[in-house]
């Protein structure tokens, strides 16, 4: 073979295999792109995840801060209820608190109620325990004494005079000279712990100070006992 034919003929061998290579080679390079594509795809469908994530959430926040709004007027609601509840039930009880006077009195006030003896007998304004004893002829009286109106100085007829302590309950009304008695019956009144009233039609009062059986002998014509 001539030289120059030689030449040729290696030349194009090697042209031969190097588009040869090259082909397989950009082949390979053009399958891989087309494999990261469809991973591109799948990245895609990533995004679409977290969006469609980051809207459930949102959509949980919102309803959460719906229901908490909701549940905080509900329970501001229920607390206004309550107190007015709270505040209808103290006003009830203050109401019914008010019978405190009827209770202490066993029954209500007779206008028409007088001493069982009606004139009062004799010694208005004196010490009637200083006679009444039962030591004498004299009846002895649990407690008795004389009752005047407002100023002190009219005796007052009707009134009712009463006397409470821990184991009884002992009242009498005033003749018309004023004076009240009760008949003693065995038991003497616990006057460290016995409460004394008086009333008639113009209401009641409550007595201080230390009570006796004897009335007059403290509540003299200084310091009579006064009526309503």
């Amino acid at each position: 073979m001539k030289r120059s034919a030689w030449i040729a003929f290696t030349a194009a061998v090697s042209l031969g295999a190097l588009w040869g290579c090259s082909g397989s080679d950009s082949a390979s390079t053009l399958q891989e792109p087309g494999a990261g594509g469809a991973a591109g795809t799948g990245g895609g469908s990533g995004a679409a995840g977290n969006a469609g994530s980051a809207t459930g959430g949102a959509a949980g926040n919102a309803g959460g801060a719906t229901g908490g709004a909701a549940g905080n007027a509900g329970g501001a609601a229920g607390g206004a209820a309550g107190a007015a509840g709270g505040a209808a039930g103290g006003a009830t009880g203050g109401a019914a608190g008010t019978g405190g006077a009827a209770d202490w009195w066993p029954n209500a006030y007779d206008p028409n109620g007088t001493a069982t003896v009606k004139s009062g007998e004799h010694n208005a304004g004196k010490d009637c325990l200083s006679c009444h004893t039962g030591q004498g002829e004299a009846p002895r009286w649990l407690f008795a004494g004389t009752i005047y109106d407002t100023s002190g100085t009219t005796p007052v007829a009707h009134a009712e005079v009463a006397v409470k302590d821990p184991t009884g309950f002992y009242s009498a009304f005033s003749g018309t000279n004023g004076n009240f008695w009760v008949p003693f019956t065995g038991t003497p009144v616990d006057w460290a712990n016995a409460q004394v009233r008086a009333r008639n039609s113009n209401g009641e009062v409550m007595m201080g100070g230390v009570a006796a059986a004897g009335c007059n002998s403290c509540h003299s014509a200084s310091m009579p006992i006064k009526a309503p």
